[in-house]
């Protein structure tokens, strides 16, 4: 309940702070700001995204799911329903559109999740840019199982599931890239670990990378680490949509984090 109010806090702070199309003054952020973020979805890629959280809205199943990346810092197993799941813990409709968009727009050759859950995101990636490389790490067996049902049901193909703990998993994902032109980190909500993937992606990224870090303002530890990220001499720009933040590489641009409202 505290950490609900404090979370509802952060996101009035953030809405006071947050800009619109016309405090935009980089036409690489207002092209984005426009045609992305608050751009429109194609139809049949949100149909297959609005039906699959549809179906397994429904699945009753239960699974063992290890979770490696509690705010505590503490792994933990439970018994969770891929209903459960899916209401609590997956990417929601907005934000899976959001990735979709973002992948659709950046047409990323390579493309790297930390965190599968049960796929939706890695779903929305993959439909933005079909032709993309995609590997997603999931800490979870059971639940990484479910991503891949979904997979197949969608017709999906360019996907490889990696599953395991990140300590062990993330360093072997990263040398199937010679470089990683999209990178969503949704697997941790902790600063530390965070932090560390970060580091660790970085040698990897090119001056058109994005690097997406989800739940930036889930904690005042994770905010201490977008902070970090954003002053990190690699940034160039960053753009807060409180429950994702988007990292840019690119040279040429004026070094600047914006705020937007996103919706």
């Amino acid at each position: 309940m505290y950490r609900s109010v404090l979370l509802v806090l952060r996101y009035f702070k953030y809405r006071l702070r947050s800009a619109g199309a016309h405090g935009i003054h980089s036409p690489f952020v207002f092209d984005l700001y426009t045609k992305v973020i608050h751009g429109s979805t194609d139809a049949v890629k949100k149909k297959s995204l609005v039906e699959l959280r549809k179906k397994i809205s429904g699945d009753k199943r239960i699974l063992k799911v290890s979770d490696y990346g509690t705010a505590e810092g503490k792994s933990t197993q439970r018994k969770l329903s891929v209903s459960y799941i899916a209401r609590n813990y997956a990417s929601g409709t907005k934000k899976a559109e959001l990735l979709c968009r973002l992948s659709e727009y950046f047409s990323p050759s390579t493309i790297l999740e930390l965190g599968t859950s049960i796929g939706i995101g890695t779903l929305a990636l993959a439909l933005g840019s079909p032709k993309s490389k995609v590997i997603s790490l999931e800490g979870s067996a059971e639940t990484a199982g479910v991503a891949k049902e979904n997979f197949v049901s969608v017709g999906i193909t360019n996907v490889e599931v990696i599953t395991g703990e990140f300590s062990g998993t993330l360093s072997p994902a990263l040398e199937k890239f010679s470089s990683v032109d999209l990178i969503f980190i949704d697997g941790n909500h902790r600063s530390a670990p965070t932090l560390s993937y970060f580091e660790q992606c970085l040698p990897k990224a090119n001056e058109n990378s994005l690097f997406i870090f989800d739940d930036i303002h889930w904690s005042a530890d994770m905010e201490n680490a977008w902070k970090q990220i954003q002053n990190h001499p690699s940034v160039s720009l960053t753009i807060d949509l409180f429950e994702v933040g988007l990292v840019f590489f690119r040279k040429g641009i004026a070094r600047q984090n914006f705020i937007l409202k996103y919706y």
